[in-house]
């Protein structure tokens, strides 16, 4: 085989892998976290949620808003566990003791411990709730 034919199929080759690599294409999943209602939430929190593959593939990250809870992130179909994080905002004076309340939820649904999880699909838009008063996410 001459050498541009040898480049050739190293080409082609090269095109199918990396075509293989980009994945499926990611989709719109929104929806709502709801927090146990003895807690609080003030409009300058931040409420992080991680969005981590069961096998390989990105993580993914959203803020929801600690008004209402609401959220979107774009992820990839696959199975995911979801980490949760409250934090108050360092500037109010009753922040530690704020966070010291968060601090039960940030143990439960931390990465890597978190039981929340969800299956992505290919419908290009999805509506969950990430209820962290009963432990579960449902399709809303």
């Amino acid at each position: 085989m001459s050498r541009s034919g040898l480049a050739g199929v190293c080409l082609a080759g090269l095109l199918v892998f990396f075509a293989g690599c980009g994945g499926a294409k990611p989709v719109s999943v929104t929806g709502v976290v709801v927090v146990p209602p003895k807690i609080s939430l003030k409009e300058d929190d931040s409420v992080q949620l991680s969005f981590t593959p069961d096998g390989s593939g990105q993580s993914a990250a959203a803020n929801a808003n600690p008004k209402n809870g609401s959220f979107s992130v774009d992820l990839a179909p696959g199975k995911y566990k979801i980490g949760v994080a409250i934090r108050s905002y360092a500037g109010h004076k009753d922040s530690a003791k704020r966070d010291e309340e968060f601090l039960p939820l940030n143990k439960a649904f931390k990465v890597g411990v978190t039981k929340l999880g969800y299956e992505v699909t290919s419908d290009p838009k999805q509506s969950i709730k990430v209820d962290l008063v009963t432990g579960n996410v449902v399709k809303n």
